[in-house]
């Protein structure tokens, strides 16, 4: 078999793309979503090479077995299943951003809910929202109506390069503080209590505004507080 000059040159183009992605991007858990495109790209030239080296009966044998091998993934996988009770067409918006297997039960959702609420009903609408400790907060800013209503919502505690090109450095400090995974972080509640108040807690997630109910970590460390 021989390789067209077009489809040697495609080849060595996606080469090249695989390593510069090795090369320019930080490993992270979310590369999947970004292999996807290589994935894609990939296809075109291994379909061209087996068309051309086995017969068409044998490419379409492997095409037909391919295909049946990923109905199970793409109809039954665990984060958005097409089938089952609980899958895309019958799961509201919100369910939708807490796959169950990734988080076992409700806890995480009710929390989220839970402080979205609490913000909603103060008058505070210049929010900091710290996820050093915890990146999960999309979800947050749905519930929060982020895009719909005159809500400022600003990352704080940013430790990395990115916080050199923030425009609202000199802008005022947030009147309320949410902090993701900052339930049992002591640290967390001495930075925020003198900025956004006292913590008002919903699972890991805690809220610092002036109508919090616990002034101190020790506070709702305690067992009785529990």
């Amino acid at each position: 078999m021989r390789c067209s000059r077009d489809l040697i040159i495609y080849t060595i183009g996606l080469v090249l793309a695989f390593i510069f992605f090795c090369a320019i991007l930080k490993w992270q858990p979310w590369h999947t979503r970004l292999h996807l495109p290589l994935f894609v790209l990939w296809s075109a030239a291994i379909g061209t090479v087996l068309a051309r080296a086995w017969p068409w009966p044998v490419t379409i044998s492997l095409s037909l077995l391919l295909l049946l091998l990923s109905t199970p993934v793409v109809l039954q996988n665990q984060l958005r299943p097409l089938i089952g009770n609980h899958n895309i067409l019958n799961s509201d918006r919100i369910s939708l951003y807490f796959p169950a297997f990734y988080f076992c039960d409700r806890t995480l959702r009710d929390s989220y809910k839970e402080a979205a609420d609490f913000i909603m009903k103060g008058t505070c609408r210049d929010i900091g929202l710290d996820q050093s400790l915890w990146r999960y907060e999309y979800p947050l800013l749905v519930l929060l109506s982020a895009d719909k209503i005159d809500m400022n919502v600003k990352q704080i505690s940013v430790n990395n390069p990115s916080a050199l090109y923030d425009r609202n450095q000199n802008s005022s400090s947030p009147c309320t503080i949410i902090c993701l995974g900052c339930s049992k972080a002591p640290q967390k509640w001495e930075q925020y209590i003198s900025v956004g108040g006292p913590a008002s807690v919903f699972q890991d997630v805690v809220v610092f505004s002036s109508r919090g109910t616990y002034p101190d970590y020790h506070d709702y460390a305690r067992p009785t507080n529990r």
